[in-house]
């Protein structure tokens, strides 16, 4: 079986209504939260927001894609992954300020939330086309939500 990894984008440079600051799209930020509880938490809209299950129960690893630079900065290890309805309080010691506005809104329940126990820079930044769909074996071109890929192994 081939193993996965997920891409999800960031974007440090906007700021985000919520929190009327960068830091939800700022890795930087979440790890220096991290390296203070051990852990983070992040989400992710579903396709088509839309409430349905997560479906790669296997993943355990991840890349963020910095959308502004249009480079994959970092890869990132998954303690879990699931619908936020799923984990009621267990994520709440991990959630960080700037994300808290909406946790506790019903209307967010379907997303999917990850709880990170290590986010390092990758020794060199990598371009979208060096990982591999796993739905289709051809190359990323574009991250909107997240992307499912083909581990490859970067660090």
């Amino acid at each position: 079986m081939v193993k996965k990894s997920i891409i999800i984008p960031a974007n440090p440079y906007i700021i985000y209504p919520h929190s009327r600051n960068n830091e939800p799209g700022d890795v930087e930020a979440h790890r220096s939260y991290l390296r203070n509880k051990g852990k983070v938490f992040w989400d992710v809209v579903p396709p088509g927001n839309v409430d349905t299950a997560w479906v790669h129960p296997d993943i355990t690893t991840g890349y963020f894609y910095i959308s502004m630079n249009q480079k994959v900065r970092y890869r990132f290890h998954i303690e879990k992954i699931g619908r936020l309805k799923e984990f009621g309080r267990e994520f709440d010691d991990f959630v960080p300020p700037w994300r808290r506005s909406y946790w506790h809104e019903k209307r967010w329940g379907h997303d999917y939330g990850f709880l990170i126990n290590e986010i390092e820079p990758l020794s060199r930044e990598r371009e979208l086309y060096e990982f591999t769909l796993d739905s289709t074996g051809k190359q990323v071109r574009r991250v909107q939500n997240y992307v499912i890929v083909v581990e490859q192994g970067f660090y």
